[in-house]
């Protein structure tokens, strides 16, 4: 359990918080920073597995006093996680955002679940954030982002596979929350071309 000096602390300061959760969190949480370092550098990232008692207590925490709390979902509704998954999204205040993963099928029902906003991301027609004419060279991975009419191109230095394109994606809806167009977002992976992204 988080100790209650730091509950207290962020209770307090209920700092904008986005908690990162399911498969390849990890680079989903480092494509999401980068999103955000520029304009929000402000909002912190929690990398949970919710694996156990104290990841989940933690992130119940967090995203129930956060200002502006944003729960992100790359994959997940397995035995163990799922009811998890499900308790945290029924808790989520109105004042935070649902982002999920489209593409699986299981991670759609939570938006039905919850009372916050939601938004999606993914391949699949239907996804709010979409990845589209995908085009993979010997040094990058160039994709467009098609959300609300509009279509933006982004380019990953150095990364391939889908769940940089994934991270990049949820990174796009994580930002756009928060007020930052793609342009924008897009700018801040250009601008940042020689960093590799974890994987």
């Amino acid at each position: 359990m988080l100790q209650l000096a730091e509950k207290i602390i962020f209770w307090m300061r209920k700092p904008a918080i986005v908690v990162v959760t399911g498969r390849d969190r990890s680079v989903a949480a480092a494509a999401i920073s980068r999103a955000l370092e520029h304009g929000l550098s402000g909002t912190k990232i929690i990398n949970s597995g919710l694996e156990n008692d104290f990841e989940f207590s933690s992130a119940a925490f967090f995203l129930k006093h956060s200002s502006l709390p944003v729960f992100v979902v790359t994959s997940g509704d397995d035995e163990k996680t799922g009811p998890k998954l499900v308790q945290l999204a029924e808790n989520m205040p109105s004042c935070g955002r649902l982002v999920l993963n489209f593409d699986d099928a299981a991670l759609r029902q939570l938006a039905k679940r919850t009372k916050a906003p939601s938004s999606t991301f993914g391949f699949q027609e239907g996804a709010d954030f979409r990845a589209t004419d995908i085009f993979v060279t010997e040094t990058e991975t160039n994709f467009k982002i098609n959300y609300e009419g509009k279509i933006v191109p982004f380019w990953l230095k150095n990364v391939f596979g889908n769940e940089h394109i994934y991270a990049a994606l949820a990174a796009a809806a994580v930002g756009s929350s928060k007020g930052l167009n793609l342009v924008a977002i897009s700018q801040a992976f250009i601008n940042n071309k020689e960093a590799v992204l974890p994987g």
